[in-house]
């Protein structure tokens, strides 16, 4: 009994930091889409140019680093922080793409490359939505998933509130 209820117990961790990962990644999502919405609905952006919302596309880590370029002109002039964060995410993501960090062309890579990418623009878009250089605490997220959901719908709001130029 006590080797099975071990089992039990890691099976019940394993399925609760699914759960967790789809949670962030759900949030993750909802900030780059408050986070593009402004550019599109000025029509910076066309969403025609937004392929990596396809998630057949296959290869979405480098279609969405090729439109965080564009969305970090759009904030330049409205928002410096935030554009300066997206373009410093864009730059260390062509970086490793150049060294072979990011380079494999393969289904898996590409859409695992494109969690992590999103992921580091989604942080970015958190920490610097209203334009100051305050710094919310992302790092515990795993500790306090509530928290962290309220910081992300502020950022939404943040960007919801952005000027369309």
């Amino acid at each position: 009994m006590g080797l099975f209820s071990y089992f039990t117990e890691t099976k019940d961790q394993v399925d609760k930091a699914v759960e967790f990962d789809r949670k962030l990644q759900t949030l993750d999502a909802e900030l780059i889409d408050a986070l593009f919405r402004p550019a599109i609905k000025s029509e910076y952006l066309l969403t025609d140019e937004l392929r990596w919302k396809d998630k057949s596309c296959s290869l979405r880590a480098n279609e969405f680093l090729s439109t965080l370029l564009k969305l970090s002109d759009y904030y330049a002039d409205q928002n410096p922080v935030l554009s300066a964060s997206l373009w410093g995410v864009w730059n260390a993501s062509k970086y490793l793409t150049s060294q072979g960090g990011f380079s494999s062309t393969s289904k898996k890579a590409q859409e695992k490359n494109f969690i992590h990418i999103r992921a580091l623009a989604a942080t970015a878009a958190l920490h610097f939505a209203n334009g100051d250089a305050r710094i919310s605490i992302s790092a515990n997220a795993r500790a306090d998933i509530d928290t962290y959901e309220k910081d992300v719908n502020n950022a939404i709001s943040e960007l919801n509130q952005q000027e369309v130029c």
